[in-house]
């Protein structure tokens, strides 16, 4: 066989494979359904607090109940510590004045550097938590370990943290705590 003859026939296979290709993929598409939906989380995260009025100083606690809303068990990791903010990211905004002050040690959990120095807070063991659907998983965060609550006002807590099962960034509700002096 020549080399024109092979080059063509060459050219035909991967004409053929092209078609095939094309083909199998407007297949696979006429089977999608139409209009993708983002999947369903598994997770739905609520949080509380003893009371919402606190004095400037006083330690505020937030509890996170993490409830299993798919109809299978899932498994959520938390860090063994029991500290809340190793497994959630927790933002708070002060009405009219954005996010307070962060404190050294949640500075180091979000990677910031500190005087030109990165401090890393590295996290204990995890542990994989297997929860029923319908049942919760309970955590605290202590803010007071994380901002600088040290002015009175009205301020919004929200934590976040990713889907076990679809990867997917959930928030929590707003929590509004009031800071008296």
């Amino acid at each position: 066989m020549s080399v024109k003859s092979q080059d063509e026939n060459l050219v035909y296979r991967l004409l053929i494979f092209s078609m095939l290709l094309v083909a199998c993929h407007s297949y696979v598409e006429a089977q999608a359904p139409v209009g993708r939906q983002r999947p369903q989380n598994s997770i739905k995260l609520t949080i509380s607090s003893a009371k919402n009025t606190f004095r400037v100083g006083e330690e505020i606690r937030i509890k996170i109940e993490a409830t299993n809303i798919s109809n299978s068990s899932i498994a959520l990791s938390r860090d063994i510590s029991g500290k809340g903010e190793l497994s959630y990211h927790t933002s708070v905004l002060a009405e009219g004045d954005g996010e307070p002050a962060t404190t050294r040690y949640h500075k180091a959990l979000r990677g910031e550097t500190m005087n030109n120095r990165s401090i890393m807070i590295t996290p204990g063991s995890s542990v994989l938590q297997a929860i029923r659907p319908s049942e919760s998983a309970i955590e605290s965060i202590n803010l007071s370990s994380l901002y600088k609550l040290s002015n009175p006002g009205i301020y919004i807590v929200r934590v976040e943290r990713k889907d076990p099962a679809t990867k997917i960034q959930v928030a929590s509700n707003a929590l509004e705590i009031t800071l008296v002096p």
